[in-house]
């Protein structure tokens, strides 16, 4: 049941055990008819807890979804991370190469053999 509609129910509910709670205290009323109201109104209150429960139930259940797609992205994103970061140190080992390069270069540059 979605959230809207079950507030609508759940508003009705109350409205209802109200109106048996205040029932109850009519004067001259048999205690038969004490008996169906205090019913009603334990019924009325088991309904309330009931709607009240789907909906804390349905909030759980997409909260433990919600939970195991985030860690679900979160682990791809630490594969992901895992493979930029290969690329990331064989740049920086290429990087590293040409500067030794460069400096090799530039010495045998400056002792004329080139």
């Amino acid at each position: 049941m979605a959230n809207t509609e079950r507030l609508a129910v759940l508003q009705r509910v109350r409205e209802a055990k109200k109106s048996a709670v205040e029932a109850r205290s009519i004067q001259g009323l048999t205690k038969k008819q004490r008996d169906l109201l205090e019913e009603l109104t334990v019924d009325l209150e088991n309904q309330e807890d009931t709607l009240i429960m789907e909906a804390i139930d349905e909030k759980i259940d997409a909260m433990h979804t919600a939970g195991t797609r985030l860690e679900a992205v979160a682990q791809q994103i630490k594969k992901e991370t895992a493979k930029l970061q290969e690329v990331a140190d064989l740049v920086n080992k290429a990087a590293k190469a040409i500067q030794i390069l460069a400096d090799i270069t530039a010495k045998v540059g400056t002792l004329g053999v080139l």
